[in-house]
């Protein structure tokens, strides 16, 4: 594999056009027109892993949660996904109940308010004589960096910064205090 072997996509959404959501569908709404109606968690940051558990929402298999595959990533930080190497992390489940299943792919991987990851791939792994369920997480922080995108997530209904009444008195009083500076340098 090579350093920049990475499995995601940025898109610029034009927010005239569609409605924004900054958080991760339940899919508890599936049977409507509005994913969005319900969501899991709401999205603030993007952010490594760490250990425990990660939850997922994907198309086949709706909202899952699963522990990180601690012993698996300690081995592998790239793994062969369709013939092709991608960066990321493995997370661990039976194979009765699965993480992830095909149609999942791209489904946003979170744990509380951090997305994580994206599904890359998969499939059974066996250790110790007992077959799991390998979801192979393309992980964000890591393929952000990789490609040179400075990423930060603002919130749709939020005002700009130097919007707000609290912006404009800051910046009054700035110009307050220069002005009043300025008079006593000439009383001086």
């Amino acid at each position: 594999p090579n350093d920049d072997d990475i499995d995601f996509a940025v898109i610029n959404v034009d927010k005239s056009k569609y409605n924004v959501k900054t958080g991760v569908t339940d899919w508890s709404t599936a049977d409507s027109d509005d994913l969005g109606a319900k969501l899991a968690t709401d999205i603030t940051k993007v952010g490594p892993h760490t250990e425990g558990t990660v939850q997922k929402s994907g198309r086949t298999t709706g909202l899952t949660e699963s522990p990180v595959w601690t012993d698996l990533n300690d081995q592998y930080t790239f793994m062969n996904i369709g013939g092709r190497f991608v960066h990321g992390f493995g997370v661990k489940a039976s194979t009765d109940d699965p993480f992830s299943a095909g149609g999942d792919s791209g489904g946003g991987v979170f744990q509380g308010d951090t997305a994580v990851g994206v599904i890359s791939g998969g499939g059974p792994v066996e250790q110790g004589g007992v077959t799991y369920d390998m979801s192979w997480v393309a992980d964000l922080d890591y393929s952000l960096e990789t490609a040179g995108f400075d990423f930060q997530l603002t919130d749709p209904n939020e005002e700009p910064p130097g919007d707000d009444d609290a912006s404009a008195d800051a910046g009054a009083d700035a110009k307050d205090a220069d002005s009043d500076a300025g008079a006593d340098a000439k009383d001086a």
